[in-house]
């Protein structure tokens, strides 16, 4: 009895033994190990002392396959910084294993503008550069027009005058942030304009020239159009009624008025459109301040349309006076004016001046030309 007890124990010890064995229902034979180079449930790969994580495409040492935020650039990724990948961080590798590129949303290096996608007319272009009368702020970039453009395309430049005007801040942005004073606004549209044309759209009302001097004037520049007869509550140009909302530039002073109540001089392509031009005094000592109380035009290329010149005095060419200059009248009038000497509506030496539809009336001179005076012209 003894004896069949020994070896009843006996065997029931190399029972338990570690046999690993098929069959075998112990623990050590269901632990699942990655690296053992055998795919166990839960594993996604498994080459066993093949696992890196360091080479490309290889299976990781936690039994991972290769894939965009591991750390490793495999094949078909661009970059990989594993948890540094980033889709808001300038310079960074993509989440999506992706170099940094125009139309990521993300401003990096060398880029002015990046607002997620590559549509040209939306203010930053394909290769994300800011398009002209645009400007871009922040990342993604938010792309607006320029200072004094609009429009859907920021293609339309305008600056607002508006002699009523008086809120501040007066930039010309809008009717209700107008300039009052009418050079304030040809001036901002001349500094806009870049290579272009800009508009001066001018409300209704009188705006007097003189401020201090005989020789104040309403200077016109190149590029610009001065447009005048809105009521200060138009969108578009062609809503403004210049026959109703009348705009009246004013050369009228104390103690007298000024020499020119407009001046065109060296420039090209400018544009007076809707407007009274009235009560310059061309009587100055020297010349160039005897000639044109209304508008003098002098080395420049100009468009009037749509304008009244009235009842403005001088020595010569008091209406207007073109000298070295291309001028074009259409749709407008010249009355009342009176020249001491000749030119009392139009005076004209070495130019080219076209009227088209133009009413020459009532105007006087002493001696020539009390209508039009041309010499060399």
């Amino acid at each position: 009895a003894g004896l069949a007890l020994a070896l009843g124990l006996g065997l029931a010890i190399t029972g338990c033994g570690d046999d690993d064995g098929a069959g075998n229902d112990n623990v050590n034979q269901n632990t699942q190990v990655c690296g053992n180079g055998v795919l166990d449930s839960g594993e996604a790969c498994d080459d066993g002392e093949a696992n890196s994580d360091v080479q490309p495409d290889a299976c990781r040492t936690d039994c991972r396959t290769a894939g965009c935020g591991d750390g490793i650039p495999d094949t078909g990724e661009e970059c990989d910084e594993g948890q540094a990948n980033s889709d808001l961080v300038p310079g960074a590798c993509r989440r999506d294993c992706r170099l940094p590129y125009c139309g990521d949303g993300v401003l990096d290096a060398g880029e002015a503008c990046d607002d997620g996608g590559t549509a040209a007319g939306d203010g930053c272009d394909a290769v994300c550069r800011v398009e002209p009368n645009w400007e871009c702020q922040g990342s993604p970039s938010e792309c607006r027009c320029r200072s004094y453009f609009q429009g859907s395309d920021c293609g339309e430049c305008v600056v607002y005058v508006d002699v009523d005007q008086t809120a501040e801040p007066d930039n010309g942005r809008s009717w209700a942030t107008a300039y009052p004073r009418l050079q304030d606004g040809i001036n901002a549209a001349s500094a806009a304009r870049g290579a272009g044309s800009c508009d001066v759209w001018v409300a209704e009302g009188t705006y007097m020239v003189f401020e201090y001097s005989v020789l104040n004037t309403i200077q016109l520049r190149s590029g610009v159009g001065v447009y005048g007869g809105f009521d200060g509550t138009e969108t578009a140009r062609d809503q403004r009624d210049p026959g109703v909302n009348e705009t009246i530039l004013d050369g009228d002073g104390q103690p007298v008025p000024v020499y020119h109540v407009v001046s065109a001089i060296d420039t090209v392509d400018a544009t007076l459109d809707g407007v009274i031009v009235q009560h310059g005094e061309c009587f100055g000592v020297d010349t160039e301040d005897q000639r044109g109380g209304g508008i003098t035009v002098k080395a420049a290329v100009l468009t009037i349309d749509n304008v009244l010149i009235r009842d403005n005095v001088g020595s010569d060419g008091v209406g207007i006076a073109v000298e070295g200059s291309i001028v074009t009248l259409r749709d407008s009038a010249l009355e009342g004016n009176f020249a001491a000497d000749v030119g009392g509506g139009i005076w004209g030496h070495n130019c080219l001046v076209t009227l088209e539809r133009v009413d020459v009336t009532s105007n006087t001179a002493r001696d020539v030309g009390g209508g039009i005076y041309g010499n060399y012209g």
